[in-house]
């Protein structure tokens, strides 16, 4: 049996250094997301406008032309094998979704056991990291942004996403695609539900549509009017869930994942020491999701004129300050800064 590549290891390298500041390498983001992400946080309107499905990520492609079929594709993040899969006859590539910004990766082809192709590559350090969880849309991970020039947010942790069922109902959007990702790719321990019960917003649900070994934790949150201010008193219960290390990676969400889900987000991330652009850009990027209209960065301005009543030197202190004062503990606050930040 013929193969193109014959040698043992034929070694494709495509070693983007993306260190740091260096944002070369491989972009998980689609044209129309890139062309967003290089304009003013303001113009999304220009690019979406909340009535399509735009918040997927482009995926990393993998090349299968003139690869025979049966030959076995697998991804490692470092040594950790993330996806195997087995070709067919049919495509000329394999689509790889999810990967992380700003990390490096191998894949391997193998026939009969023999590697025929290495590749070796580095995806792009620029955030959001989006993610295509199928049947949910505005789905993406609160890590891999930069907090100041050493550090970012950890990824793989945190999940901001919208529902996986029907509000009112227990009718699942979420495939069983989509489940699978959520489980074993990003390995979801955690579901927060922040959608209301009192009229049955979160369809009556008691447990996650993810599985039994999932926790379902239903924290209902106000959603008309400066939602911060509207769930002050909530902020203390929401906030002990994700100073619990055994309570990670979570997933949280509301109905369309863009103003209760926005709050908790920029909290986190405000806490964390991400940037007011990058807040405001998180914010912004949900009109990429099929969101039925538009939310402005306007929203953003509230809480921020709410956290800057609060003492403190930046706003990542004023909102350490701000969620002490409605009851949070600073040891939780601490927790979830020493879970969340690691150094570039």
């Amino acid at each position: 049996m013929k193969y193109k590549y014959l040698s043992l290891f034929t070694i494709s390298l495509l070693t983007l250094c993306a260190c740091g500041d260096d944002n070369s390498g491989y972009s998980l983001h689609t044209e129309l997301q890139v062309n967003y992400l290089k304009d003013g946080v303001s113009s999304f309107t220009k690019y979406v406008d909340g009535q399509t499905d735009n918040s997927k990520p482009a995926p990393y492609k993998v090349d299968l032309s003139d690869i025979a079929s049966g030959a076995i594709v697998k991804t490692f993040e470092g040594y950790k094998e993330i996806d195997s899969y087995t070709y067919s006859n049919g495509d000329n590539s394999y689509d790889l979704y999810n990967l992380k910004i700003g990390t490096n990766y191998k894949t391997t082809i193998s026939v009969n056991g023999e590697v025929i192709k290495t590749t070796e590559f580095k995806t792009e350090n620029v955030a959001p990291r989006n993610l295509y969880v199928d049947g949910v849309t505005n789905c993406r991970d609160l890590g891999g942004w930069k907090i100041g020039k050493k550090n970012r947010v950890k990824q793989g942790l945190i999940y901001r996403t919208a529902k996986y069922n029907e509000d009112e109902t227990t009718d699942l959007l979420i495939s069983e695609a989509g489940i699978n990702t959520m489980k074993s790719t990003l390995g979801v321990k955690t579901e927060i539900d922040l959608r209301k019960t009192s009229d049955n917003e979160n369809g009556g649900l008691t447990s996650s549509v993810l599985g039994s070994e999932v926790t379902y934790i239903s924290y209902p949150l106000a959603s008309s009017g400066n939602i911060l201010t509207l769930n002050k008193t909530k902020l203390k219960g929401i906030f002990d869930i994700f100073g619990d290390q055994k309570n990670y990676p979570i997933a949280f969400h509301c109905s369309i994942g863009t103003d209760r889900t926005g709050l908790i987000a920029f909290l986190i991330n405000g806490l964390l020491g991400v940037s007011k652009d990058d807040l405001y850009r998180d914010y912004a990027f949900s009109n990429f999701g099929l969101i039925h209209g538009v939310r402005t960065i306007k929203t953003i301005d509230g809480y921020i004129e709410t956290i800057e009543l609060s003492s403190g030197n930046s706003l990542s202190e004023k909102i350490f300050n701000y969620l002490t004062s409605v009851g949070v503990s600073a040891t939780t606050l601490n927790n979830i800064i020493d879970i969340m930040v690691e150094k570039i």
